[in-house]
């Protein structure tokens, strides 16, 4: 849509409208036109991120997060890596309003794509000690981030905060992120869980093992989900 800052009303009265990025971001990744972004866009706006303004600081952050991942693929691995020192640093910024908008960026710009490079470790490894902020909201959104990037080296982590918390919100997002990843080392986990009585949990490890694709528990979980009512995880088993 075309961003009108400020208009005139009856001529005389100037109303300026509040520019909130923040909205378009949420409003998830297809809130664009097809139309691919110079890369010369989100790295300005990368750089206007360290601004000292807090205000502009977040709104550059999450203007970025919208275009960032409309560059074209040629260009994706230079903006990725360009953009990795500075975002690794908003991740541990004071402000929890910037911690928290760097983690949700992180988690859906570097979001896994076929092609993709391994995650560079100073970003990813920002990500896992975003873990232990002390908001919990930025600690789910890191759990979140995590999968969404597929990020190996968080799997130790993100085992042992599923084994801290073993229920609750934190549990399930935990156990949601090792399902994104489907690292084989979770695999006992899952089975465990594939096993139990709760069906959330049920349906993320069955994903999980599958993203794995290790075929030696397949008719397991076909004999589970075999005698399961509940459409999620009978769609589960289908995955």
């Amino acid at each position: 849509r075309k961003v009108t800052p400020k208009k005139r009303v009856a001529l005389i009265i100037e109303v300026r409208e509040r520019l909130a990025a923040e909205s378009l971001f949420s409003a998830g990744d297809t809130v664009l036109a097809p139309d691919r972004v110079p890369i010369q866009v989100p790295l300005a706006l990368a750089t206007a991120s360290l601004d000292r303004n807090g205000r502009v600081a977040v709104e550059a952050l999450y203007a970025f997060g919208t275009l960032a991942g409309e560059v074209s693929p040629a260009d994706r691995g230079r903006l990725l890596t360009e953009v990795a020192p500075m975002l690794s640093g908003i991740v541990g910024a004071p402000d929890p309003m910037l911690r928290l908008a760097a983690v949700r960026i992180v988690g859906r710009v570097y979001a896994w794509r076929p092609g993709d490079r391994p995650i560079e470790e100073t970003i990813g490894d920002a990500v896992i000690s975003a873990l232990n902020d002390r908001e919990e909201r930025i600690r789910e959104t890191a759990m979140w981030a995590l999968g969404s990037m597929r990020y190996e080296r968080s799997v130790q982590a993100l085992s042992e905060l599923f084994t801290f918390y073993r229920k609750g919100p934190l549990a399930e997002r935990s156990l949601d992120a090792l399902a994104r990843i489907g690292h084989e080392a979770s695999l006992p986990l899952f089975v465990e869980q594939m096993n139990g009585r709760n069906l959330t949990y049920k349906l993320i490890a069955i994903e999980g093992m599958a993203r794995i694709g290790d075929q030696s528990h397949s008719e397991e979980v076909q004999s589970s989900v075999r005698v399961e009512r509940n459409e999620a995880v009978l769609l589960a088993g289908h995955f």
